[in-house]
């Protein structure tokens, strides 16, 4: 739902954000988190003013680069804010974290429908079913496990959807591994080996 009004008037008046007790680490980064209530259709609502200064650097030089002679005041003074909603109080250090597992929820979700072929089923039975969510799920445990092992947002699972094998009557032999590839499995502590016998 977007609410272009009450984002103008929360950016508009949004001066002193920036001031250290407003400041929160989140990782490597900082950011600057102002709270407010108000009520709105029957219902207590938590608005939350997020300022990130690496994201407006980055948003604002795309921005002034195509939009030198022609730019929008507001859109300039907009970039790098982000406005959050949520029917509950939420600390002010547990806001970009809660922020960011419901992306990480949605890419796994992704994962399981596009990487994982989780739809269409394409299966007949009840206990088909099963057993292929059960696998899917299994493969989706798997891929988050190896997610946190890795630790990093630059280093993703990802990277391994190109790795290969040739199946041959008694053995298999994997591919190549790039060095991002290599990098992946020391970091998870898993030897990957030449072939492998079937």
């Amino acid at each position: 739902m977007r609410f272009p009004g009450a984002t103008y008037h929360l950016i508009e008046s949004s001066g002193g954000l920036d001031s250290p007790e407003k400041a929160v680490k989140y990782g490597n980064r900082i950011m600057f988190i102002s709270s407010s209530q108000a009520e709105f259709a029957d219902h207590t609502v938590f608005t939350h003013l997020v300022l990130d200064p690496e994201r407006r650097g980055r948003e604002l030089r795309r921005y002034m680069l195509k939009h030198m002679d022609d730019c929008d005041p507001f859109a300039v003074k907009r970039k790098g804010f982000m406005v959050l909603m949520s029917s509950q109080p939420i600390e002010r250090d547990e806001l970009i974290p809660l922020y960011y597992i419901r992306q990480f929820v949605e890419k796994a979700y992704s994962y399981s429908k596009d990487d994982l072929s989780l739809l269409p089923l394409r299966v007949h039975g009840k206990e088909t079913l099963r057993g292929y969510l059960f696998i899917v799920f299994l493969s989706l445990i798997v891929y988050m496990e190896v997610q946190k092992k890795i630790g990093s947002v630059e280093m993703s699972p990802d990277i391994l959807r190109n790795l290969k094998c040739k199946v041959f009557d008694r053995e298999i032999v994997i591919q190549e591994l790039t060095k991002e590839q290599k990098k992946l499995f020391e970091k998870i502590g898993v030897i990957v080996p030449n072939t492998m016998g079937i």
